[in-house]
């Protein structure tokens, strides 16, 4: 169960990206202009990814460790590299 998260939020949990390795999953909450980072384990966001314009889109390559977003208010699409460590 997701916690709660003020404003309008959308979770999409089937076919949600996610690092299989690690056990996290990746979930646009465009109201609040975040990505939360949610280790499917324990089912409890692990890290919150901020400054997002409407996150609308999601994909993980994680070969590259890179999540791409894509945001809805200005239309921009995102590289963002990242460094996974659950240590």
């Amino acid at each position: 169960m997701m916690p709660y998260m003020p404003g309008r939020n959308t979770y999409k949990v089937k076919n949600t990206p996610g690092d299989s390795i690690n056990h996290l999953a990746f979930v646009a909450a465009l109201g609040n202009n975040t990505i939360e980072v949610v280790n499917i384990d324990s089912k409890q966001v692990v890290h919150t990814i901020k400054g997002l314009h409407e996150p609308q889109g999601v994909a993980y390559i994680p070969s590259l460790q890179i999540l791409v977003v894509a945001n809805g208010d200005n239309g921009q699409c995102i590289f963002l590299m990242l460094r996974i460590s659950l240590n």
